[in-house]
Formats: structure tokens, sequence, C-alpha cells
């Protein structure tokens, strides 16, 4: 063809089957479909059709045949050849047509098979000869045999050339066929296995040669590039595959070569169940049919297993790495720890005893909770329920199970209906735990006729219930709401019930609304009334459609982007879809995505791109509009202790509400959680850390009001750190200030919002470049001596920790911890038994130098109180502070010559200093305290000091021990209490 012109299918019904393009007449095309032959000679600029079924009646019973294959004689184009096969199991639609006139008028020339079965019919011309016309036809008397034969008259009459092979997996793929280019002794057949038969000069006789080469084969081409060597393309569920065949060798006895691959490095060109990506850690887990379960890291892919179909895959975003696939036969496996080469199944279940077939199997979606990531869900006839045990991280072998069989819900009678429905789709409300929706599919039997009269028109069927949508708002033990007969819409004025055409495919709860559901419908609909997506507002009750846009294909998934204001997209048979919010409609976002059955959508929040998987084209990604809008709490709100949240800008609490955060809380480079003055975030047990790994977060911002008292904690921004919360990976791990965005893009502090106030216990600050920081706020008394009152926040048993370099921040570069706890101009801070250390040292080079490593406290014209933690009077047992492997444990620095530090009890290990007080007219109390002074790495010519008082007076230091235990002779000395340019008051 002289260029490409789009194609379209211009009528309501049918798929396209096969395609020949004319060898002669250029612009000439058959397309063959459902029922149809679609005929251009203007390159599918107009078409026209042939009924086969209107000119020759193939079979009364039969009105589901397809076209099988079509093949234009490269001799005379005006001779054409279709053939067809029924779609229905003992449907006589296989037939071979033959037109001699350029497709004007047909006649039925089929060959007689034995048992008059033929199911199957597939024809090759362009062959050795290229006059013979060949066929293979599925049939005999069991419908599972294949006969080959020839005819040289057109198909008038036709020889037998071999017949009654049982071929593996004939009868359930097309059977497709050629003849070999080089010598028609020669032919190739292609079902579950790939098959040579070949006449080896006494009789024909088959041969499996499908090493390597992946199951199910779709399609056969083969290329001459070289005399007597036939190269045979395979198109198969794995991809494509490659034998280069020295045609003379192997008809004289030679092996049939290996086959090669075609796919490329990495990801199998595959039906792919589902799949999930990973909230942080690397990689994508997917089920591929016939080829096991698959971890994708970069551009490697690694086998989790090896056999059978992979199934519905997913992944957990509480606990990383765990994810759970399908297995071989009914058996479901749920693996942990993703280790390349060693999947660790921890467990196995079988859903047999649930009511689902293998095959029914293959596409139900496994549901992790998202409000409770241990809870794994199976809806399958019954409801099965797994609990991860999070400590032995182990499922157990046996779920719970819900059905149907609530009181309130008329059930069917098992000795008369079927006793269960089948799940087709399950939501959690990701915002509440107890509610949650279920949405079955089939007959609901005729024994429930108390219900018939009030059912609403689209859940009667031939006398029987069909179909159910129900709630439960207990977590699951009960589903006693019956949404069903509210299933309907308005639309053009008229009232269009979703169950009369098709049952509910997916179904989704906004993430912070539990009453708002989607639902997305199953199969294609001609009729533009008919939505694909509708939602209701008020947990089910009614419901609007909101398909305007979209195409009319079948949705198979709905994604809401968490922390988007209902940024949703829709996968379907055709493509991918956005709601746009504004215009109230569904906008393409299939840029570059073929347009095919989509199976399941996963976002990667760090790079805010979305993969979806497909039922035969692999794998795909896109890079997502960026999220504009903050998620803002207004009223209180908990995310629960295996709760996840990956969000794309910043999570603010505004006055008056508490946010609990008892989960995980994913912040991208740059965004942080603010508490606005007013506002309380309670970080309870959480983590907080970043999404992008390699990049560094920017953390909690307190914000305050430095003209306002911090009592009543009300007043300002609240922030409660406790019970083994950890905050990692953050450019301030808590900042008492607020913050604003520069003309360069770059964060800086804003100083007219401090006075934020943090209480922090039992935390963890890993890696972070500033632990917490607390700038400029005075607080005095309005008592006559006007005293300046204690700051009201403090840390009590938390760990300012660093073990590796710090991940590359937004400043452009590596940078060096800067400090645990960081203070300017604030008053009187507690701090009480916590630990200061960076454990890196001797492991990574970037701390050799003693000035990478980090203060533990930076004091900049402020007072700190550093004492033993003790959780109640009389104090038998204290938790001293500790400060090891610093550059500073602590470091004072006073240009106003105030610096009250007081520090008790505490221990400092082999850091470069432990306590360092610069220009501090009243200076620091340090009493009672243990200075272990070490070596320095050899390539150092600096002195270890315990104690180092520069322009410092009245300071009291008192009862310290001094101790080393490494010191080799050769070394910088070691210095106990080093006094500089000291001009004393009174010491």
């Amino acid at each position: 063809m002289s260029e490409l012109i789009s194609f379209h299918n211009p009528y309501i019904f049918g798929s396209t089957q096969c395609l020949a393009i004319n060898p002669i007449t250029e612009g000439e095309i058959f397309v063959g479909g459902h029922q149809r032959l679609y005929h251009t000679s203007n390159m599918g600029q107009t078409w026209t059709t042939v009924n086969f079924g209107e000119l020759t009646p193939l079979d009364a019973t039969d009105d589901e045949y397809m076209i099988a294959d079509i093949v234009i004689s490269p001799l005379d184009d005006d001779i054409v050849y279709v053939s067809t096969f029924s779609g229905t199991d003992g449907g006589g639609g296989s037939r071979v047509w033959i037109s001699e006139d350029h497709g004007l008028t047909w006649e039925n020339r089929t060959p007689q098979v034995p048992g008059d079965l033929g199911k199957r019919i597939r024809l090759d011309m362009r062959n050795a000869d290229n006059v013979s016309l060949y066929a293979s036809v599925l049939g005999g008397s069991s419908g599972t045999l294949v006969y080959f034969y020839k005819s040289i008259d057109h198909g008038i009459t036709w020889e037998l050339i071999t017949g009654g092979l049982s071929l593996s997996g004939d009868g359930y793929w097309k059977g497709e066929f050629q003849v070999s280019d080089h010598d028609p002794n020669l032919m190739y057949y292609g079902a579950v296995l790939f098959y040579c038969i070949k006449f080896n000069g006494t009789s024909w006789v088959s041969i499996g040669a499908n090493s390597k080469l992946h199951m199910d084969i779709r399609d056969i081409k083969l290329y001459t590039n070289a005399i007597g060597q036939e190269y045979i393309l395979v198109a198969s569920d794995g991809g494509v595959q490659l034998a280069e065949l020295n045609v003379s060798q192997f008809l004289s006895g030679g092996s049939f070569p290996a086959w090669q691959s075609l796919n490329g490095q990495g990801l199998q060109l595959t039906q792919v169940y589902g799949h999930g990506d990973f909230e942080r850690a690397s990689g994508t887990v997917y089920g591929g049919q016939d080829i096991g379960t698959w971890k994708i890291e970069g551009s490697l892919s690694y086998n989790l297993q090896s056999y059978g179909d992979g199934r519905y895959s997913s992944t957990n975003s509480y606990f990383e790495n765990l994810s759970v696939f399908g297995g071989y036969t009914n058996a479901e496996y749920i693996n942990n720890g993703m280790s390349i080469g060693s999947p660790n199944s921890l467990s196995s279940y079988y859903t047999g005893p649930y009511g689902q077939s293998q095959a029914q199997n293959l596409r139900v979606k496994h549901y992790f909770n998202e409000k409770d990531q241990r809870q794994l869900l199976f809806p399958a006839k019954k409801i099965a329920t797994f609990r991860l045990n999070e400590v032995t991280m182990q499922f157990p072998a046996n779920p719970a199970g819900n059905d149907i069989t609530d009181p309130a819900i008329p059930n069917p009678v098992p000795s008369v209906d079927t006793p269960f429905l089948t799940a087709k789709a399950y939501a959690f409300a990701p915002s509440d735990n107890n509610i949650r929706y279920v949405a079955y599919a089939g007959s609901y039997g005729s024994s429930v006729e108390s219900v018939l009269s009030e059912a609403n028109p689209a859940q009667v069927s031939n006398g029987e219930l069909i179909n159910r949508l129900l709630k439960s708002v207990d977590g699951g033990a009960t589903y006693s709401i019956d949404l069903s007969n509210d299933l309907h819409y308005s639309s053009n004025g008229q009232t269009v019930y979703v169950y009369s055409w098709n049952h509910i495919s997916y179904l989704m709860v906004d993430p912070r609304n539990a009453n708002r559901v989607y639902a997305a419908i199953s199969e294609f609909s001609e009729y533009p009334d008919r939505g694909r997506v509708i939602v209701s507002a008020d947990g089910g009750n009614s419901w609007t459609d909101m398909s305007f846009g979209m195409g009319q294909f079948q949705v198979n998934q709905l994604l809401y982007q968490d922390g988007s204001d209902e940024v949703i997209y829709a996968g379907t048979d055709a493509g991918v879809y956005r709601w746009n919010k504004a215009e109230s409609m569904l906008e393409c976002f299939s840029n570059g995505f073929p347009p095919c059955i989509g199976t399941s959508m996963d976002i990667n929040p760090c790079e805010n791109s979305m993969t979806i998987a497909t039922y035969g084209r692999g794998i795909w990604k896109a890079q997502l509009p960026p999220i504009e809008n903050d998620v803002v709490f207004t009223t209180d709100y908990t995310i629960d202790q295996f709760e996840v949240h990956s969000y794309q800008n910043n999570i603010v609490v505004d006055a008056g509400a508490t946010l609990t955060v008892k989960g995980h809380v994913y912040l991208k480079p740059e965004k942080s959680i603010i508490v606005k003055p007013g506002g309380h975030l309670i970080m309870d047990g959480a983590l907080l850390s970043n999404s992008c790994r390699g990049v560094l977060a920017q953390g909690i911002i307190v914000e305050g009001n430095p003209e306002v008292d911090q009592s009543p904690v009300t007043d300002q921004g609240f922030c409660e750190l406790k019970n083994e919360t950890i905050i990692e990976n953050m450019h301030n791990g808590v900042l008492c200030a607020g913050q604003y965005e520069d003309a360069n893009g770059q964060m800086q502090t804003d100083y007219s919002k401090t006075g934020g106030i943090v209480y922090a216990d039992n935390t963890t600050f890993l890696n972070c470049y500033v632990g917490a920081e607390l700038l400029y706020y005075s607080a005095y008394s309005s008592l006559p001596q006007h005293w300046p009152l204690s700051n009201r926040s403090y840390f009590k048993e938390c760990s300012f920790v660093t073990e590796r370099a710090l991940d590359m921040s937004p400043l452009g570069f590596v940078p060096a911890p800067k400090a645990g706890i960081l203070l300017k101009e604030i008053l009187k801070l507690k701090i009480e038994g916590c630990r200061f250390g960076n454990y890196s040292i001797g492991s990574d080079l970037f701390f050799d130098d003693p000035h990478k490593r980090g203060k533990g406290i930076w004091c900049l014209n402020s007072s700190c109180n550093v004492k033993d933690y003790c959780p109640s009077p009389p104090c038998t047992t204290t938790t001293h502070n500790i400060f090891e492997n610093l550059e500073y444990g602590i470091l004072s620095q006073s240009s106003n010559f105030v610096s009250t530090l007081e520090v008790r009890n505490a221990e400092f290990m082999a850091n470069y200093c432990g306590i360092r007080s610069e220009g501090s007219l009243v200076g620091p109390v340090i009493r009672e305290n243990n200075f272990y002074v070490e070596d320095l790495p050899e390539n150092s010519d600096e002195f270890p000091v315990g104690i180092n008082l520069d322009q410092t007076s009245g300071y009291h230091v008192q009862e310290n021990h001094f101790t080393n235990s490494n010191h080799e002779e050769g070394n910088p000395l070691l210095v106990g209490i080093a006094i500089e340019k000291h001009n004393p008051v009174w010491c």
C-alpha cells in the first residue's frame, strides 16, 4: 500500500479475527469477524460486507460462527477462499467458502470430515507449489482430532493428506496452520503446542516442537532468508519466538532447532491478569497466563513461580515486598520477601471450597484492606478472609468465609437454586473500616418469591432474581443492607436500570468519604445512555451517571489517586480515561497506550506515574498530570495503624482539627505535614518517611504565633510524637516555624510563624538533616520579675540517629547531617534521656571526616536542660542522654553572652568534642557526666576534646569523669577539658 489509513469498524456487532491483503491489487483488503466478511477496495475508506448466514444458512443451531481464515490466490486474485469456525460447542459453523468472481458469489466447498463435527477450519495457499489449497480441520466424532486436506481444483474435490491426529489443545485455540514455502511435505500447526507434520516417505507424522516456546499459539508466519532455510515466526501468549529451520535436513530426519525469544530483555508480552507496584521498594509483581508470576526490577525480570497461570497478583503497601499471587491449579500463594530467586512462599490456600473453578479464579482480584493492610480478601462465591500475623509474618492456612446468608437478605434455597452468587467486585471504605460493598453476578434463583414483586425490573430475568449489590456496616461480619433495588439513575428523563443490561465489574469508595461509592459496569454497551461508570453520594441509595466522554466498553478498574480532589482513572477494554471534575466528563488518557484490554492499574507515588497491565500487550507506564491541591484536614481524622498514604502535596492540619497518624505516611521531596495554629497532629507509633528514596522530604512544619503565649497549647500549632514513632529521611524531622517557597523554588523559613509546640516521647529521628528545629520564640512571665519561661516543647527518650549517608537533599548534594536538635533563641527546652549518634562510622568513608558526623544538640543563643529521664518519682530507674560518634555532642554558641545550658548524667562517647561552649557570660552547668574521649581516624591531626570552654565564664564543671580506652602512641593528643580565651567572672 502506498499509505496507511486508520481503520475503523462501522458496525455495532463483531470482533475481527483475520485479515488478508490482496497481493496483486493495491488497496484491497478483506477482514473477517463475527458472521461478517468486510471488504474494502480503497484502503479502508469505505467498506462492504458479506453475511454468509444470509446467503446460505449454515446451521439452524449455530448463530455464533466466526470468520477463521481468508486466502487470496496469488495467481488469480478473483479467487478468494474463506473458512469459518463455530462459535458454540456442537455448532455446525465450520465451512470453506470459495468465490471465483472476486467475492460477488460464494459456494460452500467444505471437505467431508469423519463424524461431520468440523469445528474449526484454517487455510493456506501461499506455499511451495502456489497452486494447491490446503485446509486443516478440527473435528472427528469427538471433535478433538485434526485432519489435513489438499485441493487442486479450488475446493471442488479434496484429498485427505493425513487425519485423526490428536494434537494438544486443538479444540481450545485457533489451530493456526501453514504449509512450508519450501516443501509441501512439511506443514506447521499451532494449538496449545507447536507441531510439525511431515511426510517421512511412508506416512505423515507429527512432531511436537515447542521447546522454550510458550504455549497457546496465535499466529505463524514463514520467511525465507537463504536457500533451503525457513524462518518460522510464532506469536503466542508469551510474545514472539523464532526458529531457523533447514527444511531438507529436517525432512531427512534432523532435529528441530531451538526457539529464540524475540521479546527482548525483561517483560514477556503476555496476558497479565493483575499486577502491583510496591509503595517505595523497587519493582512490580505481575501474573501472566501460563507463565506463572514475575517480578520486574529496572530492566530485569525474575520468575517467582515458573508454572501455571499467574492469575491476579497484587502488592501490599504497608509491608514492603509483601505480595499475593495465584498458582498452578486452584491454589493461591501468599508470598513474602520477594528476594530475587527466592519466592519464600509462606502459605497456600485453595479456593475450591468457595465455589470457584480454576478458570473463574483467573480474573478474581485479591483485595488488601486499605484501612488495615494485614487483611486480605478473596471474594468468590464466598468471601475468603485472611489476616496476616505481623509478628510471624504468616497468613492462616484456612481463611474465614462469608456468604450472603444474613437473615435480612432473601436467600436462595440450595436444593432449588444456586446456593451462592459469584462476587465480581468488592470495595473497602478507606476512611471507615466498618463500611464495605460487594457486588454479585448471576441468577439468584426463583425461590425468593417474596421479593420478586418488589424488585426493580432489572433484577428479574425469566422469573428469577439476578445480581446483587450489598453493603456491610459492621466490618464485613454481615452484609445486611441490600442496595440492589436502588441501582438505577436518570438519563434524558428516563430511568436506567443498571442490572437490566449487565453486572458491576468494579467498586471503589472515595478515600475520605465512606458514603461516596463508584461502580464500573461490565461488558460493551451499544447504547449511549447505559453508563459505564456511575457514582452514589449517599452510600448507594441513589446514583448518577458519570460516563460522559468515554467509550462504550467494559470498565475493568477504577483508581482514585490518593490525596487528589477526585482524580479518577478508568481502565477499560479499549484504553484509559481520566475524570475531569471541572468539566464533569471522562477524558481519554490513552496517549500512546494501545487500544486493548487493561486488566489492572497502579500508581507510583514517587514518580507520579501509573502502570497498567493488559490482557495481551504486557505492562505499560505513563506519567500522570501533577496534583495541585494539598490534602487539608478540617475535621478530626485517624490514619490507622496498618494504613498507608502517599500524597503528592502537603498535608495540612487546619485549626480546630486533629489528625492522628498510627500508620505510614510518605512525603514527596519538599512536601510537609503542616500543622496550622490551633491544629493538632498526633503521630502515635507512626512512620513518616520519604516516598522517593534518594531524596529528602521536608518533614513536619508546626506553625505558631511568636506574639502569643504557648499556654494553652491550642493557641499554637501542636504536634505530639510518641510510642515508637519513626521520622526518617527528612530535611527537618520537625520544624517549629513556617516555610515558603522562594522565587527559585527553594524552601525558606518563615520566622513570622514561630512558636509551635512539639511534645516528643519515645520517637526516632532517623537519617534526617535536622531532627528537630525550634526557632525564635521566647515567652516571659507577666510577673514583675518578668522571668523567662521554659519553652513548652520537650523531647523525652527520643533517638536522633544517622545510620548512613543522607539522601540527596533539595540542595543538590549529599549533605552532612546538621544536628539532632537545633535551637535558635529558644529558652529552657527540656531534653531528657535521648540518644544522639552517628552509627555509620567505619562503614562509610564519608564520615571519616569528624566535621561531617553531625551535632547532637546545637544551641544558638538558646538554653536547654539535658537531664536523665525519670518515668515517675521516685526515680529508681532512669534513662541517660547519650552522645556518640558526633562532631559535637553539644555545641552552645552565644552572641548575647547568655546561655544557661545544663547537662547532667550524660554519656559522651567517641565524639570529636563532647561539649563546646562559645561566648557565654552565664556559662553552662556540666555535672556528673562521663566523657569517653577516643582517638580519631589515623589521617586526622585534630585533638579530641571532652569539654571545650571558649570565651565562656560563669560555668560550673564538676564531678565529671574522663577516660580513654583506645589511645595509641603517635596519634593526636586527647584533651579532657580545654579552656580558651578565658576571662572568668566566676567559675
